[in-house]
């Protein structure tokens, strides 16, 4: 790259995605889409392929916003895919068949990257062949380092084909580390926590601030990941408050016995990235003849219809708002009224804690872990900058202002401060090697 050209940055997330150009100047541009008449500076991570016209093999695929409101406008139809990344390190998933049509995770995943480049072309201007693109500490689901090269290797083949070919991964807590860095005046040993959807990673680094015209330095000291993230939250609120209107709890007679509700249809419930999997005729004859004997025949044709209807959005999307208002509000009151028997309930930011305190211990506990780890005592870290959605949750605040005081605690540009640090780091790297 050379020291005119820019430095792109791209935060290729489970839930959102942002990316960011660094001029050689320093100055940090995001690309923004616009929506319903306003600008946003992410796009959901959602693809939504339309049904084929009669006769035709072929599907128009939509990314984002724009994808959400067509599956909207469709009524169900067609197909919606979410939460891509949380599947980089699944060796079964080889290719899924779309209207015919078979495509791999990289390819899936390479619609959202072009999306994201082709639009920085068309409002930005050139953004050139070469790229930082974060990573998780650790891949969600990743179990070994085979699993974690699989979701590496996977990752760059989608942004290869997006159109970049000179492609450099940086973990996505020092991207955040790097946008912290601007605002710094002083030498800082900072605690980077960022909250994604399908994990939350942490990073302890010694920040310079720039002198001179020289670009900021930044050693990193340890690195820390739970695979924890907003849609684990998510998957709280549906098991606790969702998942017993639909059946979970129940009973259904076989046999002469009396059974529980099968459990794995409520795992699958719970977690976007698995719910289009109930969507078939085994799973739909399964409730129906288990409905013959069950306890609550009437939470059964709710979950049932959820299916069919193919309402798992539109639950997730009403999951979403009622934890965003408790980020701000004790009390809020749940709504998903799409059901033939609506789910209405009272929802308070208690109860809400209570369900998710023991993914706080885990968080806690990764913390602690990277301290001792590193040697670093509470006392030793002068600030923590936390950054991603799930961060302007209250209780996941508390857990660092509990042990390193609310005086210490940073925030701002939750949605896009890795993107953007990706970007300086691009930067810092090319005047490193023109250097």
């Amino acid at each position: 790259m050379q020291p005119h050209e820019p430095a792109v940055g791209i935060d290729f997330g489970t839930s959102n995605s942002a990316l960011a150009i660094a001029r050689p100047d320093g100055q940090v541009q995001t690309l923004s889409f616009r929506m319903n008449g306003r600008l946003q500076e992410t796009i959901r991570s959602i693809l939504y392929f339309e049904p084929p016209p009669p006769g035709k093999r072929m599907s128009a695929v939509h990314v984002g916003e724009t994808g959400i409101q067509e599956y909207l406008d469709s009524e169900g139809n067609g197909r919606l895919m979410q939460s891509l990344k949380s599947f980089l390190t699944s060796q079964s998933f080889t290719t899924t068949n779309v209207f015919g049509r078979n495509h791999t995770l990289e390819d899936l995943i390479t619609y959202i990257i072009r999306h994201l480049a082709q639009t920085a072309r068309e409002t930005l201007g050139e953004i050139g062949t070469k790229i930082t693109v974060g990573r998780p500490i650790r891949f969600f689901g990743a179990e070994t380092p085979e699993a974690e090269q699989l979701a590496l290797d996977r990752l760059r083949t989608a942004v290869e084909r997006a159109g970049f070919t000179d492609i450099q991964f940086e973990y996505e807590p020092i991207g955040a580390a790097f946008t912290y860095q601007q605002r710094l005046t002083s030498n800082e040993t900072v605690l980077i926590g960022d909250f994604g959807g399908g994990t939350s990673d942490f990073s302890l680094l010694h920040l310079e601030p720039s002198q001179a015209g020289n670009r900021p330095r930044a050693k990193i000291l340890g690195n820390a990941g739970v695979p924890i993230g907003g849609n684990t939250f998510d998957s709280r609120i549906i098991h606790h408050l969702i998942s017993p209107k639909l059946g979970l709890g129940s009973t259904f007679v076989s046999m002469g016995k009396s059974l529980p509700m099968p459990s794995w249809i409520y795992a699958n419930l719970e977690q976007w990235h698995l719910l289009s999997f109930l969507r078939s005729a085994e799973v739909v004859r399964t409730i129906n003849q288990v409905r013959v004997q069950a306890s609550e025949p009437n939470q059964l044709d709710n979950l049932r219809d959820l299916i069919q209807h193919n309402l798992g959005y539109r639950m997730f999307q009403a999951v979403e708002k009622s934890k965003i208002d408790l980020s701000r509000l004790t009390e809020t009151r749940f709504s998903f009224d799409e059901l033939r028997q609506p789910i209405e309930s009272r929802l308070t930011q208690a109860e809400f804690e209570s369900w998710i305190k023991m993914d706080l211990e885990h968080i806690e506990e990764t913390v602690d872990r990277l301290l001792v780890e590193t040697g670093i005592s509470q006392q030793d870290v002068h600030s923590v900058f936390l950054t991603g959605g799930s961060c302007l949750i209250p209780a996941i605040r508390k857990v660092f202002i509990n042990r390193f005081g609310a005086d210490r605690i940073r925030s701002g540009q939750e949605l896009t401060s890795v993107a953007c640090g990706l970007a300086l780091r691009g930067l810092a790297l090319v005047s490193n090697q023109s250097t």
